[in-house]
């Protein structure tokens, strides 16, 4: 691989360069399945690169970077008090962050000819010392993206998409609006094959593939290299409300944070959306300002002098420069593909690309099914099920106190999950030993979990393993048997006291399943959602979280959504993505507050309606939702849905930099973290 040498090395250190290059190593594993934030990294490296101010913690406090010296604590702020104190320090950070994603083949091809388009737009007349890092980075991404093709050509299978090559034999009789594709005009050609492209490898193609488009642009009559302006191309298309509707399909915008991703032509048509809409105010006044001062000017061309002044200034470059055809197609593709990762990115889903987030610790199980002759156990069960606590905890003393060595079960579940009372595994184990003693095995699983956890007790896997075993024998409470069973397959998923073994996690989260445990179903779907030592499988993780939401498991209900807003199954249905989020939170999963608020912001299924979107934002915020803390800023800062209010403003966006996370933290492949933190295992 090339290095990339535009910042003289020698300005740092030995020990600094030690230090970045272990700090990038550390960003870059946590992030090389995330596609789009991998995206943002490079973008925001070549920002720092590139920017002409000569202030370094200008610098140091932009995009990517910004974040990643929040994320750092103790001795790692050492890296905040370099970059701020010697811009050709920071650079050097810049510099080294791409040279390793380059290194470790996280640049798509895609991406690549994207970065290098606007490499060639860049505004000209700069400095000399700006003008030979543009030039340095554009040879070393044509160099990255030459061996990218030999590489994959070398590697690649004469196999090809049926769907594909069955597209491109049969180009000569494709429509769009009743017209053949041969006798479109250029643009219309252009838009149309490039979102073909897209819609049928589903944003995931090879070299072989974009070659294979070059051959469609050919036998459309179009010479792949022929120069077209890109501003005038971007209002075309803009101009043609049917060329829009091809290009963007069903799709809308799920959040005006997308102008912030460095995508030139999904930018320049939000913008023009915007300016007709949210902005008008900005076009009624300038026009009034300049025909004020004699200056005559149409809705339309102020309309486009706006757009084009503010992707210009935003992005420092030219947009009046030309491309080359098959560059601008992949310039489209990069902007459908990155579009619909980042609305993907912003989707809660709560699952992890390595590590399965089963259920919350803290979320009980249901109690229906539970026979009992008893009338004030059943009145503490039914109380319990409608999640009136006070009350059931209550009745739950009062059963026992009588002698109902049953309820003992109930009772002591309330103490370890602070149900209707304070959390207390001192209380919790005194009731487990006490029913234990007069051979009531239901508290087995209550054992079983306190080992697993430490939960009062020093933790123990082989305690907890055995206590789990003989709840599963001996126990005549099918609950606490399908409790037990979930999470013996959450040790053997995990190899917690025993050998990591697939084949026994799912047989035992089976096992639950079949007695209606909905966490069992739950984590089954997880586990082939995820690919997780077994074959990824959206299809049958579907039917195993439609069978737990059937028993309304709120995290359940919330990926329903996700499949349903995305379509994973070509199933995209907006009103049950809707509906489902909407009882994924009222079934308490507090992360789908922040989902469902975003359709009533955008407008999108149901009435816009800001002050619901500002009161679902602020639930999702209290509870330290990452995104909505996001979202939250925003509101206060726009006023919208509740009273302006910079402070308030400022104190989500200083949560959200506390957590030390690195906006999005949701990624394409969801980003990663300890299950231990945000989803914990066991029951």
């Amino acid at each position: 691989m090339n290095e990339l040498n535009v910042i003289n090395n020698d300005v740092v250190t030995v020990e600094d360069k030690n230090f970045f290059n272990d700090q990038i190593d550390l960003i870059i594993n946590q992030h090389k399945n995330n596609r789009q934030t991998i995206n943002r990294l490079v973008f925001d490296s070549m920002a720092l690169l590139t920017d002409a101010d000569s202030a370094s913690d200008t610098l140091a406090r932009k995009g990517f970077f910004k974040r990643l010296i929040g994320s750092f604590t103790g001795s790692n702020r050492k890296l905040e008090a370099i970059i701020n104190h010697n811009r050709s320090k920071a650079q050097y950070l810049a510099q080294q962050t791409l040279q390793k994603l380059a290194e470790q083949n996280l640049l798509s091809f895609d991406l690549i000819a994207s970065v290098n388009n606007k490499l060639n737009l860049h505004v000209e007349e700069l400095s000399k010392e700006i003008e030979n890092i543009y030039n340095g980075l554009n040879n070393f991404f044509k160099l990255y993206q030459n061996n990218i093709i030999q590489t994959e050509l070398r590697l690649d299978k004469v196999e090809r998409n049926l769907n594909l090559l069955t597209w491109v034999n049969s180009i000569e009789y494709q429509l769009f609006n009743g017209t053949n594709y041969f006798e479109l005009d250029e643009i219309s050609k252009i838009v149309c094959i490039a979102k073909d492209f897209y819609d049928l490898t589903k944003g995931e193609w090879s070299i072989s593939d974009l070659l294979l488009l070059k051959s469609v642009l050919n036998q459309l009559g179009i010479i792949p290299t022929k120069k077209i302006n890109l501003w005038e191309v971007i209002l075309k298309i803009n101009e043609s409300e049917i060329l829009r509707e091809k290009l963007l399909g069903e799709k809308t915008f799920i959040s005006s944070d997308i102008i912030d991703n460095n995508l030139i032509i999904f930018e320049s048509l939000y913008k023009f959306n915007l300016l007709l809409a949210d902005e008008k105010y900005l076009v009624t006044i300038y026009k009034k300002l300049l025909s004020d001062n004699s200056v005559n000017i149409n809705n339309n061309s102020l309309e486009s002098l706006l757009t084009k002044s503010y992707i210009e200034f935003k992005n420092n470059i030219n947009l009046d420069n030309d491309m080359a055809i098959f560059d601008f197609v992949l310039e489209l593709l990069f902007n459908l593909s990155q579009s619909e990762d980042f609305i993907k990115s912003q989707l809660i889903v709560d699952e992890s690309s390595e590590e399965l987030n089963l259920i919350d610790s803290d979320e009980p199980s249901n109690f229906n099914n539970i026979n009992n002759d008893n009338d004030l156990l059943s009145d503490a069960l039914s109380a319990f099920n409608d999640k009136i606590y006070s009350v059931s905890f209550d009745k739950f003393c009062d059963a026992y106190n009588l002698g109902n060595l049953s309820a003992g079960y109930y009772l002591a579940y309330s103490y370890l999950y602070g149900l209707g009372t304070s959390i207390n595994y001192e209380k919790t184990l005194e009731i487990v030993n006490q029913c234990l003693e007069k051979n009531e095995y239901d508290l087995l699983f209550i054992l079983g979990k306190l080992y697993h956890e430490g939960l009062g007790v020093n933790q123990n896997f082989d305690l907890a393993y055995e206590n789990y075993t003989k709840s599963i024998k001996k126990s005549n409470n099918d609950i606490a048997k399908a409790n037990s069973m979930n999470n013996l397959g959450s040790m053997f998923l995990q190899g917690e006291g025993v050998k990591k073994d697939i084949d026994k996690a799912i047989e035992y989260f089976q096992r639950s399943a079949e007695l209606g445990n909905d966490t069992a179903m739950l984590n089954l779907g997880l586990l082939y959602f995820n690919g997780n030592d077994v074959e990824n499988n959206y299809r049958l993780a579907f039917e195993y979280f439609c069978n737990a939401a059937a028993k309304f498991n709120g995290k359940s209900l919330n990926i329903l959504g996700y499949y349903y807003e995305v379509g994973l199954l070509g199933n995209q249905d907006i009103s049950k993505a809707i509906e489902c989020y909407r009882k994924s939170y009222e079934n308490d999963f507090v992360k789908a507050a922040y989902n469902y608020a975003r359709f009533f912001e955008n407008g999108i299924g149901v009435p816009t309606n800001y002050e619901e979107a500002f009161r679902l934002y602020k639930i999702a915020a209290d509870a330290d939702i990452p995104f909505a803390l996001v979202k939250i800023s925003d509101c206060y800062s726009k006023g919208m849905g509740t009273e302006r209010d910079v402070t308030k403003s400022w104190e989500a966006s200083n949560r959200f930099n506390q957590k030390g996370l690195i906006y999005p933290v949701f990624g394409g492949a969801f980003s990663t973290f300890n299950c231990r933190n945000l989803d914990d295992p066991l029951l």
